[in-house]
């Protein structure tokens, strides 16, 4: 009834995809704008966005747009995305920030006016008759973008969607409608093969690839929100005939993470049985630190067990240690996640990665996507674990239940004490080792004759190093001792070795040490490496422990190599305490308790020179394990009964009261 609209009607259904075309070809203005049939454009959007492309000569102009619910609510969230990001942009750099990696896709053609030609360039990549039905707006606004010379934006919220009120969506979703959605992927195969022929560069491929996992991510979406569970397999089984696994699991990583445990409750995930030959140690980095000294001695060892062994790291900032000849460094691609995971793959395919160990499973919450990304290729996994099982709780962290849920992804676990063996195999993990921890690189580079130290006679020099946490290691509680010590004596000196912690710094201790009156017992001299370390060990004659939670306390063994006494915050279990005549445990949080021993060895000289033998006997102990043969015996499944025991109840009740112990801890 209104004689500014016209009706162009196609015959038959040639999809969504053709109907705009037919529209473009038949507008007489040299903008458009789009408008889908269940929304609304505000009463000024034709004028204001058309003011805009004029104003600035744009062939692109974007604008803000309304979420509406069905319940008329807004999508905060949703409408929070669907607002432009930019102000201007130019050339190149329109594709590489409306399809920006790691960002939600603006891929709409509703959130822009456009030039007529742009488009019409655009669609003429496509043969004549091509017909999308789902997602079949992106690829227009994709190649508008790649040709686009320059686009500008308005803040203004020009257009209404109606979010789940027509083809967006609905609430009876079933498994066929699913399959409907999943033709998402066959605009985004069109696309691509423009995109890869058409002389495009490496920042549009680029923008594509993430694109591309952003549909997936979407329909894997589709899957957790509007399916029911009981079709949750067959909707992956679907998925994976359409598109590589490699290629869900990156889109889930990059855009959806909330939809890993969908994914891993309804695939198959093989547990490999390939020879190991060539090893890939994978952590963070290699800052100084406990777990990357144990990577580079690792490393050696392997080596000498006749494996060829790469170091794969995430980050090469800070890099504090050299490879052992023979080991290659490698950096994986720097970027989002899936630039992580496609650098991975490529690394195991040109390295010939046949096994995975991965040293950094409990510090970061991406590791299940890197060892799915390996085991689809067949590699095998093993997840190193640094720390008693407990210790997410120490830090309020969610890692722990993370790990629960996903630790049976991998093949193997190692842990350093038989307590985390029975932890795993109670949760239904099977294979699971207790191996020790290697001689750090400071033991291996001892070649000294190490003596067992006389006993002081008027002064007592104690030592700490590693790093400055309070988290964990209680660094603060080294000033209780020494501040329950000088009351006992004062013939002391207390050097904290280290540098600063993620939540305690060198001059916040110093601040600490001032404020309670023992500066002249205590000094907080920084990080030492090296000569400079060996010589302070040289010059202690007691190692002080106060953390609350360790899974391998390495400084222990350090400085008992060394002949030092260690008076500790109790750890029952560690298996570098067990047994271990050279080591006197308090209980946790008894400053006065640590104090009176020290004193008490202070002042028996003839205890302090047993336990200094003692120290020396626990470290060669530590020392005397034959690592090349116990790493060979474990990659090929051959270690002795002893090294995976059994659950036992008695280590089950440890875990109890110290949940209990920690639980409180924590909530004090």
């Amino acid at each position: 009834n209104d004689p500014r609209i016209r009706l162009l009607q196609h015959e038959t259904n040639s999809s969504a995809f053709q109907a705009r075309l037919t529209g473009i070809k038949a507008a007489r203005a040299n903008h458009i704008l789009f408008l889908d049939g269940d929304d609304e454009l505000h009463k000024d959007a034709a004028k204001l966005s058309y003011s805009q492309a004029i104003k600035s000569n744009s062939d692109i102009v974007g604008f803000g747009s309304r979420i509406v619910r069905k319940d008329g609510s807004s999508s905060r969230d949703f409408e929070n995305s669907a607002q432009p990001r930019h102000r201007q942009l130019q050339g190149e750099e329109i594709i590489a920030k409306l399809f920006e990696p790691n960002r939600t896709v603006q891929g709409s053609l509703w959130r822009f006016l456009f030039s007529k030609q742009l488009l019409l360039d655009a669609y003429s990549f496509f043969p004549e008759n091509s017909r999308l039905y789902r997602t079949n707006d992106l690829p227009i606004t994709f190649l508008c973008a790649a040709l686009s010379k320059r686009y500008t934006s308005v803040k203004n919220k020009l257009y209404t969607y109606h979010y789940y009120a027509g083809g967006s969506g609905s609430s009876e979703f079933d498994i066929d409608k699913f399959k409907f959605y999943v033709k998402a992927l066959e605009s985004m195969n069109q696309l691509q093969v423009i995109v890869e022929e058409e002389g495009f560069n490496n920042t549009v491929k680029e923008s594509y690839f993430s694109t591309r996992l952003f549909v997936i991510s979407n329909i894997v979406r589709q899957i957790e929100n509007n399916l029911p569970i009981a079709h949750h397999q067959k909707a992956f089984e679907y998925l994976l005939k359409q598109v590589d696994a490699t290629e869900i699991i990156s889109s889930i990583a990059t855009y959806a993470p909330e939809a890993l445990a969908a994914y891993r409750n309804n695939i198959k995930i093989k547990q490999s049985n390939s020879e190991s030959k060539t090893i890939a140690l994978f952590t963070n980095n290699l800052h100084t630190g406990g777990v990357q000294s144990v990577v580079i001695s690792q490393a050696a060892y392997l080596r000498d067990a006749g494996f060829k062994v790469y170091i794969f790291l995430l980050t090469d900032n800070k890099i504090a240690f050299e490879a052992p000849a023979g080991v290659e460094i490698v950096v994986l691609e720097k970027g989002p996640i899936y630039v992580r995971l496609r650098s991975l793959l490529s690394l195991i395919d040109s390295k010939k990665i046949d096994t995975l160990i991965d040293h950094s499973i409990l510090y970061n919450f991406s590791w299940p996507f890197f060892h799915l990304t390996a085991k689809f290729y067949g590699v095998k996994t093993i997840a190193w674990i640094h720390s008693f099982a407990l210790r997410p709780l120490t830090e309020s962290s969610a890692i722990g239940q993370f790990l629960i849920d996903n630790i049976h992804i991998v093949d193997d676990i190692v842990v350093l004490s038989k307590a985390d063996v029975s932890y795993w195999k109670s949760l239904g993990h099977k294979n699971v080792y207790c191996l020790p921890n290697p001689p750090s690189p400071l033991l291996l580079e001892n070649k000294e004759k190490t003596v067992a130290k006389i006993a002081p006679e008027k002064h007592l020099n104690i030592i700490w190093f590693g790093r400055l946490q309070q988290a964990t290691k209680k660094a603060v509680s080294l000033v209780d001792v020494a501040v329950e010590l000088k009351k006992l004596t004062n013939k002391f000196t207390l050097t904290i070795i280290g540098p600063d912690g993620n939540d305690l710094t060198i001059q916040e201790l110093k601040d600490i040490v001032r404020s309670r009156n023992v500066n002249d017992n205590v000094k907080v001299v920084g990080p030492k490496h090296g000569t400079e370390l060996v010589n302070e060990l040289k010059k202690a004659d007691l190692y002080l422990n106060t953390s609350i939670i360790e899974g391998y306390l390495l400084t222990l063994v350090e400085a008992q190599s060394y002949g030092l006494p260690a008076v500790m915050y109790e750890l029952p279990w560690l298996a570098t305490v067990q047994n271990n005549q050279g080591v006197i445990q308090t209980p946790q949080n008894n400053p006065a308790a640590a104090a009176q021993e020290i004193n008490q060895l202070f002042i028996d000289k003839a205890v302090y020179e047993e336990m200094s033998l003692a120290s020396l006997a626990a470290a060669d102990s530590q020392l005397s394990f034959d690592f090349t043969d116990l790493y060979r015996k474990l990659l090929h499944h051959k270690l002795p009964v002893g090294f995976s025991p059994n659950l036992d109840i008695n280590d089950m009740g440890l875990f109890m009261k110290w949940t209990q112990v920690l639980f409180a801890e924590l909530v004090n």
